[in-house]
């Protein structure tokens, strides 16, 4: 019978191969609370199906037919998403059953649910060497010599595991990605007129804060009046100061953190601390905030 931690591990798998051929839409490569359920949305309305019923009412808590569905995501705080966001941007940790189901949905992932991927386990089987490079399996082969028109040979070789198939292939996607991580960084900064990161050989694992951006360094440079930290490529890439706040409006709820420091508002592109005070953590912007500490003068 397959087991849950077995469809669990299909089902990311499945993830993290998508992402890595770019076959997901940005809401799913960099999942934000708020995309997550502008995503959902788009789903219900293209392919609403039955049998995603139990998978929408274990996790929103309600019921309902198709409109029903619509209203009730429309009228979701987005924060119901920020443990699965927490696992899309590491899916080597835990998490629950209906993140778990949900990711399913949102992927495409066949067979699902768990109940109907038992059901139909051979079909779960099939659907994840779908998924997997060729190269990565081990299978059955028929050699036929037909020249010499003798009887049929077979030559078989070890078939493994689905698990040990996901383990292999993982090992082969951190790579990519982390190949993936580095050419974004170059581009990223080119486009904006920053110094491109250099190829790392090994040595620029650390970083430190610019004014606006993390720059990776050397951790053996000295920077004047910088404290050099370990690299983190997630927040080389997304984390900014954003220099202009009069540009944010309502639409950057979701999408633009904040925090008060030394008795100003600093507005910042992606979650986390202060990168000069790591004792204040940054929080999602909200109305309120645009409204009295952005255009309240304009």
């Amino acid at each position: 019978m397959l087991l849950f931690r077995d469809y669990e591990s299909m089902v990311v798998q499945a993830y993290r191969h998508k992402r890595a051929n770019n076959a997901l839409p940005l809401e799913l490569i960099e999942p934000t609370p708020a995309r997550l359920r502008d995503e959902c949305l788009k789903i219900c309305r293209e392919r609403f199906e039955r049998r995603d019923e139990k998978t929408l009412v274990d996790f929103f808590k309600k019921t309902g037919d198709k409109d029903a569905w619509i209203r009730i995501i429309e009228r979701v705080n987005p924060e119901i998403f920020k443990s699965l966001v927490n696992f899309l941007k590491n899916t080597s940790v835990n998490t629950s059953a209906k993140n778990i189901e949900l990711l399913a949905w949102l992927i495409g992932f066949e067979p699902r649910p768990l109940e109907q991927a038992k059901r139909s386990n051979l079909g779960a089987v099939t659907n994840m060497e779908a998924q997997v490079p060729m190269s990565e399996l081990e299978v059955t082969i028929d050699i036929q010599n037909s020249e010499a028109g003798a009887a049929e040979n077979k030559k078989t070789e070890p078939i493994i595991s689905v698990r040990e198939r996901v383990r292999r292939q993982g090992k082969k996607t951190i790579i990519v990605l982390a190949i993936l991580v580095v050419v974004g960084i170059v581009i990223y900064l080119a486009r904006i007129g920053k110094p491109a990161l250099p190829i790392l050989r090994g040595h620029e694992t650390c970083m430190y804060w610019a004014e606006d951006h993390y720059q990776p360094v050397s951790c053996s440079q000295k920077i004047e009046n910088a404290q050099v930290i370990a690299l983190d490529s997630e927040k080389v890439i997304h984390f900014r100061k954003i220099i202009q706040p009069d540009t944010i409006t309502d639409k950057a709820i979701g999408y633009v953190w904040y925090v008060r420091y030394r008795k100003s508002y600093e507005f910042y592109t992606s979650d986390g601390f202060h990168p000069n005070d790591p004792t204040l953590r940054l929080r999602p912007i909200t109305e309120y905030i645009i409204r009295n500490h952005i255009h309240s003068k304009q």
